[in-house]
């Protein structure tokens, strides 16, 4: 028994001893810092996969049952597996990458690693074997994109694209402008004419915005002196209540402001023609007939002297009455009076017409021709009728020699005028 209690006596004083030698140790390594060993380099500690982006831009095209397609796939899966947008692939991945353009020119764009790795167009592809594919192997980030183009840019040739043709006709310098259509670059005035709705229109030039415009249906709106460079987008869409609310609102303030200023230069107009009364006979008709030339072409003048007949009074009660305000600095205005026999023509002679001077009151009804000869130094071409725009231009049509003609029937007054753009700062010299 005394030998039992020896040995355990001898255990407990060993254990005593090995745990006050451990703590020394311990209290060693931690006095004098053990140096551990150095970190991992930086490209080892980082995530040993990739992000993977993918953008078919191109696909915007897409129409007519064609379509830009894209592929980033793995070429060696058993199923040809497609990889995703944002999606993480492990680094060594197999990629392989190609477009198969059938709506449009494309360009593609393939960055790795933050490096071009191509940057490519590509012509719309009518053959399956000229289909290029781009091959790597994902040692970084990978970004693929593609984009809608036009080759024929490089020619100074652009594409119309319009959205929804049946919701307005767009024209320009006369001729109607279809979806797909190939212009020239250059300076472009154009017209949006809204047909039995109202729309909200939207120009863009390549990536751009040229205009917006709310356009209430029947009504045509005027864009001048666009630059295109690049396709030309009209963005067609039904427009909300707000907007044709606040277009309205617009248009009766802008007409009530041009009827009152019309009026105050009517006014002026008057009070200075009686100052210049004692002009003599000769200077005057010297005048009137360079007034009356424009581009070499000499504007018509019936001969048929103005009569009261232009400011009838209204004897008969139940007949009502609009009235003629026009204001023409430049002489290249004519309105006058389709009689009967122009009314089955469709090619109205201004020669053959009876003249109406500005103040001239009319029976509600009367058919009525406006002519506006070519002149750019006025260009500026504006006609209210009934309190509402049918002509608000800056630019004038056509070229020298020519003119524009305007038919309407009499509902309610009737205002023209012409003058410089912006108040005498001629933008326009050539007519462009």
């Amino acid at each position: 028994m005394r030998r039992l209690f020896q040995n355990l006596a001898f255990d407990l004083i060993a254990v005593l001893v090995v745990g006050v030698l451990a703590a020394v140790i311990g209290w060693g390594i931690s006095k004098h810092s053990i140096p551990m060993p150095p970190p991992l380099p930086q490209d080892r500690r980082t995530a040993q996969t990739a992000t993977v982006t993918i953008h078919n831009n191109a696909a915007s095209a897409d129409k007519d049952g064609k379509v830009n397609g894209l592929r980033v796939y793995d070429p060696d899966s058993d199923n040809l597996a497609e990889y995703t947008d944002g999606s993480q692939q492990p680094l060594g991945s197999h990629v392989a990458i190609y477009v198969y353009n059938l709506a449009s020119d494309v360009h593609l764009t393939i960055r790795h690693k933050g490096e071009i790795f191509a940057d490519d167009d590509f012509p719309r592809l009518e053959d399956e074997k000229k289909v290029k594919f781009f091959d790597l192997i994902l040692d970084g980030d990978l970004e693929v994109e593609t984009k809608e183009i036009n080759l024929k840019n490089q020619q100074g040739i652009a594409m119309v694209h319009i959205n929804d043709s049946s919701l307005a006709l767009v024209t320009s310098d006369g001729q109607e402008w279809s979806d797909g259509q190939d212009i020239a670059f250059g300076q472009r005035s154009v017209s949006i004419a809204a047909k039995d709705r109202d729309l909200k229109a939207q120009i863009k030039i390549g990536d751009r915005i040229a205009a917006v415009k709310v356009i209430l249906k029947g009504r045509t709106a005027f864009v001048d002196d666009l630059n295109i460079d690049g396709d030309i987008f009209f963005q067609l869409d039904i427009a909300s209540d707000e907007e044709v609310k606040a277009e309205q609102e617009a248009e009766q303030k802008e007409a009530q402001a041009r009827v009152s200023e019309e009026k105050s230069s009517s006014d002026r107009g008057t009070k200075s023609a009686g100052k210049k009364k004692g002009q003599s006979g000769g200077k005057a008709k010297l005048d009137a007939k360079k007034q009356d030339q424009l581009n070499g072409q000499t504007k018509p003048d019936t001969g048929k002297k103005d009569t009261s007949s232009d400011k009838k009074q209204d004897n008969n009660p139940e007949e009502k009455y609009a009235t003629v305000t026009i204001e023409d600095e430049s002489g290249s205005v004519f309105v006058g009076v389709v009689t009967d026999d122009d009314k089955g023509s469709h090619d109205l002679n201004p020669n053959n017409m009876k003249k109406i001077s500005s103040g001239a009151r009319l029976p509600i009804g009367t058919r009525i021709a406006i002519f506006k000869y070519y002149d750019p130094k006025y260009s500026s071409f504006k006609v209210i009728h009934n309190g509402k725009y049918i002509v608000n231009r800056e630019n004038d049509l056509g070229g020298e020699g020519s003119y524009s003609t305007i038919e309407l029937t009499l509902e309610g007054d009737l205002v023209v005028t012409c003058s410089p753009v912006d108040g005498g700062r001629h933008t326009n010299e050539e007519g462009r």
